[in-house]
């Protein structure tokens, strides 16, 4: 007897271990706001108000859920980034993601993260803005589809491109009246 419920508890520890182990108490950073605008490890350009991190390994577009236990606020991230690369730090936060843990003022804090399986994308609170990056024309004949669409400034730089990007929306304006 003494067998079998050793044996179901191994089973079951090890049917439910990726719960257990899927928290994890690590060291967190954030990123300077000199890389805002640079392209990521994942082709994406960073963002500072954009709710994504850097790991080492984890796959690009992975979700993950990060809690302050300090402070018990929580952030959902797109790891989009590979790093840091800083000895005992294992995510790098953007500085959104940071200012809604409330870790600005700590540079490196002590966070909790669990791996969102069931997630493919972060699940939106009513103050966060999504921002896609323009890099195709079909992108825009898709916008130009779409009955409005509106763009705010958001003192991002804008690249040498934005003169062809202001013909085309011009030719898709012209085209539509």
């Amino acid at each position: 007897m003494k067998k079998i419920v050793v044996l179901l508890t191994i089973v079951m520890l090890y049917s439910s271990g990726s719960y257990l182990f899927s928290q994890q108490k690590v060291k967190a950073s954030y990123y300077a706001n000199k890389f805002h605008g640079r392209k990521t490890a994942s082709g994406d350009l960073y963002h500072k108000d954009s709710l994504t991190c850097a790991h080492k390994t984890l796959p690009f577009g992975t979700i993950l859920k990060v809690r302050n236990p300090k402070n018990d606020k929580e952030v959902f991230v797109k790891v989009t980034d590979r790093g840091p690369f800083i000895k005992g730090r294992t995510i790098d936060l953007s500085l959104a993601a940071a200012k809604k843990l409330g870790v600005i003022h700590h540079g490196v804090a002590t966070v909790e993260f669990t791996r969102m399986e069931n997630l493919d994308r972060i699940p939106m609170d009513e103050n966060y803005e999504e921002r896609i990056v323009l890099q195709d024309s079909l992108i825009i004949d898709k916008i130009a589809q779409m009955d409005y669409i509106v763009l705010k400034p958001d003192n991002t730089a804008i690249a040498n491109d934005s003169i062809k990007l202001s013909a085309k929306f011009a030719e898709i304006i012209d085209r539509k009246i």
